[in-house]
C-alpha cells in the first residue's frame, strides 16, 4: 500500500510494506529531518538520556522525535518504552544507585543492542545505526 504525503513543500511517497520513505524530490531515503546541513541524516545512534527520544542524529546530535519517524508503530513503542526505562538504577530523590543497580543498567543496554538489530532491520543498509550503551561511572 503506498500513499503520498505533503513533507516540507515535497511529496514523499510512503510505502507500508517496508516502511520506507522515499523523497521522490531527491530520490532518498528519509527517515526524519535532523539539524544536519541537508537536514537528513543517515547515521543514528541509539542511546538513552533522560527526557529524551532515543534515537540521535549521530553527525548533528539532533534528538529525533521517534513518533515522528517512519518506523514502524511496534518498533516506535519499543523504543519509547526502552527510553521511558533508562536510568531506572538510579535513585532520582537521593541520586543513589538502587539495589542491583548493575543488573538493571546490564539489563536495559542488553535491550538496546536488540533494539539497533530491529533498527536494521527495518531501515535496511542505507542507514548505518550504532548503540551508545549506559555506563554509570
Amino acid at each position: 500500500m503506498t500513499k503520498k504525503l505533503l513533507f516540507s513543500n515535497r511529496y514523499l511517497v510512503y510505502n507500508f510494506e517496508k516502511t520506507l520513505l522515499k523523497d521522490k524530490k531527491v530520490g532518498g531515503s528519509v527517515l526524519v529531518n535532523c539539524g544536519c546541513k541537508d537536514g537528513r541524516t543517515t547515521t543514528i545512534t541509539l542511546e538513552g538520556e533522560f527526557g529524551a527520544d532515543a534515537l540521535w542524529c549521530t553527525k548533528c546530535q539532533y534528538n529525533l522525535d521517534v513518533e515522528h519517524t517512519i518506523l514502524s508503530d511496534r518498533l516506535k513503542e519499543a523504543l519509547l518504552e526502552w527510553a521511558a526505562q533508562y536510568g531506572i538504577w538510579i535513585d532520582l530523590e537521593t541520586d543513589m544507585l538502587v539495589d542491583d543497580a548493575q543488573t538493571l543498567e546490564k539489563t536495559h543496554n542488553a535491550a538496546g543492542k536488540v533494539l539497533v538489530q530491529k533498527l536494521q532491520e527495518e531501515l535496511g543498509v542505507a542507514y548505518t545505526i550504532t548503540f551508545e550503551p549506559s555506563h554509570m561511572t
